[in-house]
């Protein structure tokens, strides 16, 4: 049954701010009285169960009080409730300190903020008569802003750091001197305490403006209101926990990853550092100097208040970008200074800390980073860093496989020409900006028009170019904008569409009919499907099906002069059948097609052209008074073709002329004379050239040309006249696709050439294999090889050096590291490593479990089977 204790014959006010552990050693110095019969006196035996760690001690009644330790204690001294919970470091939970609720010690996270002892104030000591604040048993605490002056690290005397310990509880506390024992071998072995008067320390007198003194308000306001909202935090305003671990893992970032002379250079030179003090930060050390530096605050008041002013000047600059900007010196130095040269830019400041600071470093590290990162972290925003993943998730559906024209001309420099690779990479790339995913990923998503090191490769051109920066902002300004402002069109849903039956040969006869345009020929209906392809899918051309491309070289000649045979009247009949197209394939809530604002990247200094720069009623004019060719046309508005094409594909030249743009009808004589039978006879079993056919009837060629389009007769290329041979499209296809075969070969059996062989495939419709390896006799045999190899291996072998990659890796295996397995076996690292990444991914999971400290490179269990299965089979073969 609990007792009630007495009260103390003697009260004793307690002092702002002070400690619990100070105000209880003046009562029991007050009482003359040991401070174990004080603690005795306050009742708290019976109150085991609620203490924090076994028995009450001064210390642990510092770091938090139960409320029947609070109340027991306020009945024996008189003192309210309120005022010894604030003397506690509780009062300081969840705001400096992250406090366990049963032992009152410091979580990890926090451990800066709770070093081993306590710094002091000479001055306030003095004036106090002994009196500790609480506010100097955190590691925040390096300066005091009453008297202007460093706190003190330890006693002048032994030179011990105070109160790392309780005190003991068997003598009676003499208030201001040090209660800590000598140490052996002292010249008076029979005292037990130092005793020196701690109010004699001598320590530095700082300026009423001095940057600590300053720093040292900042964190005082941070830790009494809870919050922070100044600087980068003004937007984003974060807890005191969160800004004080952002602080905590600045200051461990410069003193221990800032090059060393740039670190000594900025150090305040007011401050008393020595330079043994500045090597221990770079001394290596078995603990490890990071986590002593970044877990903890540093071991002197100095030190400390030279870290928090150089992070405070830049965690209180007017946003993240020039916080970054202040931030660049800690990572652009010399590597040689630096102890960790290995560190990753990417690698995280610290933990615990905020969003606010990963932005910093962001910024901070933006210039240094490949191209990829720098888009993926959105670097040069106010706020870089990923974005939730539904927020590119959306953005996909809003992009087209390849990008829209009007957005592409002004980012693509001149020299990169290659339009229609740009366009698809560009795609992958706006997808990039602030996703977590690969871009190999991407490249997938967007419907494979493109392929992530295609997109990469292109990435690096433009990250090489001088106006990168602008480059980069474009393409976030962009990414931002379709987040914001989705486009209308499903371009997912439009890369699915089977687009075979688009604009069918009726539906083209009827609107050929409606505009008089006489010589409606099947090249036409394919060149005005194409353009609809392009307009409303947003794939590239060469993922258009075989309805939607030209049949022959004329047929594409004819394609390259589509804007010029486009009118306003035209377009108007051709977007009405794309409605209908759409209207089939239950899309009935979007748009033909959609274009972002054109204004959209006004202010930004690109190295393209930009539609908005050319005059289309100019245009207009050379394309049809001047009769103009859109190269001339390009050429002489200073421009490229592209983006005439461009422009003449969103607004059509009207057709001012008499004339008609069309070639004149043919003559009913010619007609009745020359039918399809006559035609055939002529062109096909007499191999009659057009020319010849024209000079017989009184017409040019380009009017028999016609006739043939209109009669649906392929018209050879110049070079098939020589060649009467006929290869039958069941024995090409037998020996050429069944068989394997090589051009080479079939070419030598018929006696004919290697590209007659292969026009005889494209005129019987037979896809020809690429040109290069993948037609080699040694390619070949390798895949004829690999069907007798085992099912696990055969996804690798797939080219010349497959074999030689297998055995590489079966050879590196027995290796403690790959580095080490490349000096051996003579080839290069970096081709070893990539070597053995593309066995995983075309294996669909890692070989190898990379090499650590202490331990060697080891076999995931699917490199073991690869390398039992490899050796097995390299071993027959």
């Amino acid at each position: 049954m609990r007792t009630t204790p007495g009260t103390f014959p003697i009260r004793l006010e307690a002092l702002p701010g002070e400690a619990l552990d100070s105000w209880l050693e003046a009562l029991a110095h007050r009482l003359h009285t040991p401070l174990g019969d004080v603690l005795n006196g306050l009742g708290l035996h019976v109150l085991d169960d609620e203490l924090p760690v076994g028995r009450a001690s001064t210390e642990s009644l510092t770091r938090r009080l139960s409320p029947g330790m609070a109340a027991s204690i306020a009945e024996a001294t008189g003192t309210p409730v309120a005022t010894l919970h604030a003397m506690t470091l509780a009062h300081y939970d969840q705001r400096v300190l992250d406090l366990d609720p049963r032992s009152g010690l410091a979580l990890n996270a926090t451990r800066w903020g709770k070093s081993t002892g306590a710094r002091f104030c000479t001055e306030c000591l003095a004036e106090s008569g002994g009196r500790w604040q609480l506010g100097w048993r955190l590691g925040w605490s390096f300066a005091c802003i009453r008297h202007n002056r460093l706190l003190a690290d330890h006693c002048p005397q032994c030179r011990s750091r105070q109160r790392t310990r309780a005190p003991a509880t068997r003598e009676i506390p003499h208030p201001g001197h040090c209660p800590n024992t000598l140490q052996a071998g002292s010249t008076d072995p029979g005292r037990r305490r130092c005793d020196a008067d701690l109010a004699q320390t001598a320590t530095p007198l700082l300026d009423a403006d001095h940057p600590v003194l300053d720093a040292q308000r900042l964190v005082y306001v941070i830790a009494d209101s809870g919050t922070a909202a100044f600087g980068p935090y003004a937007n984003h305003p974060q807890s005191a926990l969160g800004a004080l671990a952002d602080l905590r893992a600045l200051v461990g970032e410069i003193l221990f990853h800032a090059p060393r002379h740039t670190l000594a250079e900025r150090l305040p030179a007011d401050l008393p550092i020595s330079a043994d003090e500045l090597n221990a930060l770079f001394a290596p050390s078995d603990v490890g100097t990071e986590a002593r530096v970044g877990m903890q605050s540093p071991k002197s008041a100095a030190m400390t208040a030279a870290g928090v002013v150089l992070a405070v000047n830049i965690l209180t600059r007017p946003d993240i970008q020039q916080a970054g900007t202040a931030a660049r010196w800690i990572t652009q130095g010399d590597r040689e200074s630096r102890p960790s040269p290995g560190r990753r830019l990417l690698a995280p400041w610290g933990t615990g800390t905020t969003e606010t600071l990963r932005a910093v470093q962001l910024a901070t590290i933006g210039p240094q980073l490949q191209a990829v990162y720098q888009l993926r972290f959105r670097v040069q925003t106010s706020r870089p860093g990923t974005q939730p993943h539904d927020i590119p998730a959306r953005r996909i559906r809003s992009l087209p496989a390849a990008f829209w024209p009007e957005l592409a001309l002004p980012l693509v420099p001149p020299e990169l020409h290659d339009y229609r690779i740009m366009r698809p990479a560009l795609s992958c790339l706006i997808g990039l900006v602030g996703n977590r995913q690969s871009i190999d990923v991407i490249a997938e998503l967007l419907g494979q028009a493109t392929t992530g090191f295609m997109s990469s490769r292109m990435l690096g051109h433009l990250r090489e170019h001088q106006q990168w920066p602008d480059i980069q902002a474009a393409m976030i300004h962009i990414a931002d904008y379709i987040d914001t402002h989705p486009a209308p069109i499903d371009y997912e849903r439009r890369r699915r569409i089977d687009y075979t039956l688009l604009l069918p040969d009726g539906q083209w006869a009827d609107i050929a009919r409606q505009l008089d345009i006489v010589r409606s020929t099947s090249t036409l209906a394919r060149l005005f499907r194409n353009y609809l392809f392009l307009r409303i899918s947003g794939l590239p051309a060469r993922m258009a099906p075989p309805t939607c491309i030209p049949e022959n070289d004329s047929a594409r000649t004819q394609h390259a002069m589509r804007h010029l045979r486009l009118t306003p009247e035209l377009l108007t009949h051709l977007d009405h059948a794309v409605e209908e197209f759409l209207r089939r394939n239950r899309i009935t809530d979007e748009p033909a097609t959609w274009y972002p604002p054109d204004n959209l990247l006004h202010d930004l200094s690109l190295p393209g052209h930009r539609l908005s720069e050319i005059d289309i009623k100019e245009l207009h004019r050379l394309i049809r008074h001047d009769e103009m060719t859109a190269t001339q046309a390009a050429a002489h508005l200073h421009t490229t073709i592209d983006v005439v094409r461009c422009l003449l594909d969103r607004h059509p030249a009207p057709d001012t002329s008499e004339r008609r743009a069309w070639p004149a009808p043919v003559s009913d004589a010619v007609r009745e004379a020359l039918d399809s039978a006559t035609f055939a006879r002529l062109y096909i079993d007499q191999r009659m050239s057009l020319r010849a056919i024209g000079e017989l009837y009184g017409v040019k060629a380009d009017v028999i040309r016609g006739i043939a389009d209109e009669y649906r007769i392929p018209i050879r290329t110049p070079k098939e006249y020589r060649h009467r041979q006929e290869i039958t499209r069941e024995w090409l296809h037998e020996q050429y696709v069944t068989r394997r075969r090589t051009l080479a070969d079939i070419a030598e059996e018929t006696g004919m050439t290697m590209s007659n062989v292969a026009k005889w495939a494209r005129t019987h419709k037979i896809p020809l294999r690429p040109r290069g390896g993948a037609s080699h006799d040694e390619s070949l045999r390798i895949r004829d090889t690999a069907r007798q190899a085992p099912r696990l291996l055969r996804p690798v072998l797939n080219g010349l050096a497959a074999e030689e990659r297998l055995r590489r890796f079966v050879k590196a295996s027995a290796y403690p590291t790959l580095g080490a397995a490349a000096r051996d076996m003579g080839v290069n690292g970096p081709t070893l490593v990539a070597q053995i990444n593309r066995l995983a991914r075309e294996l669909g999971g890692p070989l190898l479990e990379r090499a650590e400290r202490g331990r060697p490179m080891k076999l995931t269990p699917l490199g073991k089977r690869v390398a039992r299965a490899a050796m097995d089979w390299l071993s027959r073969s």
